[in-house]
């Protein structure tokens, strides 16, 4: 149990401060060809991108897989997903032809998986991607 402390101005105690929580930790994310940059820039660790869309009955498969990994790996990676029909550049910068596609950005790195995938598979994805060290530099 955290320890607490108390405030120099009101002598009232002070919560503790949450160490290691990230934006949108544990929730699966959106963007569009508007925000996805700011939002992979701000996420400041691995993003697990999902490039979907609503007529794909796949990608609507995947959909509750994904919500599970966010909370799985909640404090280690940010999960954003992007309708590539709401977004046609960042389908075009991502050459997206199939869907649904997972792209893994840590650090300059991508990874790509294309179709639906247990989740098992994905979590050993993920888990063999965010050990690494990242290279630095810009991500996208």
């Amino acid at each position: 149990m955290a320890k607490r402390t108390q405030s120099k101005e009101t002598g009232k105690p002070r919560k503790p401060k949450k160490v290691g929580k990230r934006k949108g930790a544990g929730k699966v994310l959106t963007a569009t060809d508007e925000d996805f940059d700011r939002r992979v820039a701000a996420a400041g660790g691995p993003v697990l991108v999902d490039l979907w869309a609503t007529w794909c009955g796949p990608c609507l498969a995947l959909s509750p897989v994904l919500d599970e990994l966010a909370v799985e790996f909640a404090d280690r990676l940010t999960v954003i997903k992007v309708d590539i029909d709401q977004s046609p550049e960042i389908a075009d910068r991502f050459r997206v032809l199939t869907i649904p596609r997972l792209l893994l950005i840590t650090g300059t790195r991508k990874q790509s998986k294309v179709g639906s995938l247990r989740k098992a598979e994905l979590s050993k994805w993920i888990r063999g991607a965010i050990s690494r060290k990242p290279i630095p530099g810009r991500a996208v």
